[in-house]
């Protein structure tokens, strides 16, 4: 080989060996590329991502105060409010089953429960049906048991660290001092007023809550309670809680908070003795009107007391009386003279802005309070703020509060000739428990006695009718703002022998003004159900008139007349607007996005009520809907978080948030996109990180082949490429001198070579004289005869057979 073989050899070497090289750095990028991808697309799907939370507006030159609050789910405890009753006569086991992290109201009901009792009136609840107060051990619990029973440790909502205060109560005459106890809050953030204890009664686990002597408002600001428990339920169970009272309680006649059932009806005429039409005749905020003889029949639900009663009629001095009610005095017969309207002194009107607050007697603002004064009327905003101006007599000037559930409001103004403005504040007395009646459970058993319920005057009503069903309105007649919207109720009582099933349906006029919550209903024998109506004023301001119709079971139709008015506020008083933190999502992933509300009221705070809504993108299918309730001073931020059910595949929706405040509504929508995430698309029907996998797993296992070839290249001594073909192979003239170097493969050598001269080169060692021994045995072996020179006596070996 001469020097141009060599060196193309030489070439050929370096070109394989960085070959090689290359390879293999490639194969080590692509395999761990793969497995990074794979690693990658896998914790998309499993691993949970944070993002933004929130941020806060601020100016140059001020100090905001950022508040920090974290909410824990706490399915392990419940909570239950309402009314504690007494209900002479009532003997019957209450209960109230209570879902883990609900909320729920309930009314509880006593024979006997002491209202001077030492210590204030308590009662107990427990999850033991058989608890026998009366020979019981009681002594104050311990927190710990009920960690124990909920398996709660080292959370903050444990019990340990709940129940943190003391309370006292008095078993009969007995004082149990240091139980442990805590307090649930008031819609204002006061915590202490609803005091909850724990107990060990016998070994029973008993809770204790006092009753309060005064019904107010609790944690949700539209009901009014006197009583708030906070109790443990084990995560995704329901417990049966059963109420007890102090066996010791000693009751006079009577009860706490009985509501009754009045009936107040009579004549209202004129000074001439004439019937007087129309006259509205109005006691607690319940109004009704005089039919063409001056003839009224008003039935309300009021606690036992005093109330104002009161008559008006345009052209009428208003006429203002008492009527009181009692247990033995509910049926009330009550007749008025109206007198012509008081001219004015000289005929001088005096045109005055007539202001102030309207609040009930526990000093809370009282929306919704409709205000009369001379010919004007106007009506109390959320903050209780009223304001109006009118045009007034000289001299005493009445001024006229109602609302439904408080007794009416009447005061006299002066007024004379230099008066501009006068403020005057109200305050309001409620006149029954939040709506709600003693129900089935009277206080007497005859028929027609007092505390008859609402259903037996129904029913007695219907049958003198010779009707088997019952309809709570005959016509409805309601005036709604522009662009605002309010709601009303029917109800149907079912006197029939069989289920009851009706259909709703509108007027052609009425369809783009009012929504049924139902198309159709089925009432049970002796039941009741409602339909709800949201009027919307969202057509030009006028009198819209259709009917709703009642089919099925029953025909009927009832008259309707909506006014549109117009709105009292020139602009939009809240500013909504959403920003989703990613508008396009992959299957699986939750939908997050910060709702953004501007309170466009200067310094007037209000509720609002929330609704999210989550729909397809033409709004008809609604796949998730929450709500809630929160009040709004300048400006708030709310993040938001759900977890989309299955059925939302890849498409287009839209997010929706509705706001009710104020008898105002606005609303703000926002679209998003939900797509399947890039490893689950499909390559000829294998999913891309089944093909990333794959991928990994060739370069991971072809990595290996080469670096175990490359390492077993590493250890060769001799790297020249041999031409296998072109060496001499096996014949009758040629022998086997041994293995190719480094190769299994057999070395043979032509004799016919031999015939020329020919050296055994090597290093000392190399095997140069066994060679030459593996030639002359071969040789022998062939028959060919061998002649050795060896002068020195150094390969005195071949005499030896090869091994």
């Amino acid at each position: 080989m001469g020097q141009e073989g060599v060196r193309e050899l030489a070439e050929r070497e370096l070109k394989l060996e960085w070959f090689e090289k290359a390879w293999l750095n490639f194969l080590g990028i692509f395999t761990l590329a793969s497995f990074l991808l794979f690693v990658f697309f896998a914790s998309l799907h499993l691993a949970q991502w944070t993002g933004l939370v929130s941020y806060v507006q601020q100016q140059a030159g001020y100090v905001t105060e950022l508040e920090l609050t974290q909410k824990f789910p706490t399915e392990i405890w419940g909570g239950i409010y309402g009314l504690v009753l007494r209900v002479p006569g009532f003997t019957q086991q209450l209960s109230e089953d209570l879902e883990s992290g609900n909320v729920q109201r309930s009314d509880v009901f006593f024979d006997c429960i002491q209202l001077d009792a030492p210590g204030g009136p308590e009662f107990y609840a427990s999850t033991n049906p058989n608890l026998s107060l009366a020979s019981a051990t009681i002594q104050p619990g311990d927190p710990a048991t009920i960690d124990a029973w909920i398996n709660c440790t080292g959370r903050p909502y444990c019990a340990n660290n709940t129940f943190t205060r003391n309370m006292t109560i008095y078993f009969g005459d007995t004082k149990i001092e240091n139980i442990p106890s805590t307090y649930t809050y008031k819609y204002n953030g006061e915590n202490e007023i609803f005091d909850v204890g724990v107990l060990n009664v016998s070994g029973s686990l008993v809770f204790v809550a006092h009753v309060n002597e005064s019904i107010q408002k609790g944690f949700n600001p539209n009901a009014l309670v006197n009583y708030q428990m906070l109790l443990p339920t084990p995560a995704n169970t329901t417990q049966t809680y059963y109420f007890y009272v102090d066996p010791n309680d000693e009751c006079p006649a009577g009860g706490i908070g009985n509501s009754i059932i009045a009936n107040i009806y009579g004549y209202v005429k004129d000074s001439a003795g004439s019937a007087v039409e129309n006259a509205s005749v109005t006691v607690a905020g319940n109004t009704t009107y005089t039919d063409a003889s001056g003839f009224y029949n008003l039935s309300v639900e009021l606690l036992e007391g005093t109330y104002n009663f009161l008559v008006r009629k345009d052209g009428y001095d208003p006429y203002l009386s008492n009527v009181t009610i009692t247990s033995s005095n509910y049926t009330i017969e009550k007749n008025a003279t109206l007198v012509a309207e008081t001219p004015s002194v000289g005929g001088q009107l005096v045109s005055v802005q007539v202001y102030g607050k309207v609040t009930d007697t526990g000093g809370s603002a009282l929306s919704g309070v409709a205000i009369y004064m001379g010919d004007n009327q106007t009506t109390s905003d959320a903050n209780g703020n009223y304001s109006f101006v009118v045009d007034l007599a000289v001299g005493q000037n009445p001024i006229i509060a109602v609302k439904e559930n408080y007794d009416n409001y009447y005061a006299l103004i002066n007024i004379t000739s230099n008066t501009t403005e006068v403020n005057h504040n109200i305050t309001m007395e409620p006149a029954n428990l939040n709506d709600f009646v003693t129900g089935p459970f009277t206080t007497q058993a005859e028929q027609g006695g007092p505390g008859e319920t609402n259903i037996q005057q129904i029913r007695r009503i219907v049958e003198e009718a010779g009707q088997d069903f019952w309809i709570s309105a005959t016509e409805i007649n309601k005036q709604v703002r522009e662009n605002t919207f309010i709601e009303e109720t029917i109800g149907i009582y079912n006197f029939k022998s069989r289920e009851l099933k009706v259909q709703f349906s509108l007027t052609d006029e009425l369809k783009d003004i009012i929504e049924l919550d139902k198309s159709a209903m089925s009432v049970p024998v002796n039941s009741f159900d409602k339909l709800k109506l949201t009027i919307y004023g969202t057509k030009p301001v006028g009198v819209y008139r259709g009917k709703l119709i009642i089919s099925g079971d029953l025909e009927s139709e009832i008259p309707v007349k909506i006014e549109i008015v117009p709105r009292k506020l020139p602009i939009e008083t809240l500013e909504m607007g959403i920003e989703l933190v990613k508008p396009v999502l992959t299957l699986g992933e939750p939908l997050k996005y910060r709702l953004v509300l501007k309170n466009l009221l200067t310094n007037q705070k209000y509720k609002v009520n929330l609704k999210h809504v989550i729909t397809g993108p033409n709004g008809t299918r609604v796949y998730l809907e929450d709500k809630e309730e929160v009040e709004i001073d300048n400006s708030l931020t709310l993040l938001k978080e759900f977890e989309l059910p299955v059925v939302m595949q890849e498409g287009e929706y839209l997010v929706n948030a509705e706001a009710h405040y104020l008898d105002l509504f606005s609303s703000a929508v926002a679209p998003f996109v939900i797509r399947r995430p890039f490893y689950l698309y499909s390559f000829f029907g294998i999913p891309l990180w089944v093909i990333f996998l794959g991928m990994a797993v060739v370069g991971f296992a072809s990595l290996n082949f080469f670096l175990y070839r490359h390492y077993q290249q590493r250890k060769k001594r001799y790297h020249v490429p041999l031409e296998l073909d072109l060496l001499p192979k096996p014949g009758e003239r040629s022998i086997k001198i041994g293995k190719i170097a480094e190769r299994n493969v057999p070395a043979y050598l032509n004799l016919d070579d031999l015939t020329t001269h020919a050296i055994i080169a090597g290093a000392t060692g190399g095997g140069k004289s066994i060679s030459a021994q593996v030639i002359i045995e071969e040789a022998l072996m062939k028959g060919i005869a061998v002649l050795v020179f060896d002068p020195t006596a150094q390969w005195s070996g071949m005499l030896r057979k090869c091994t």
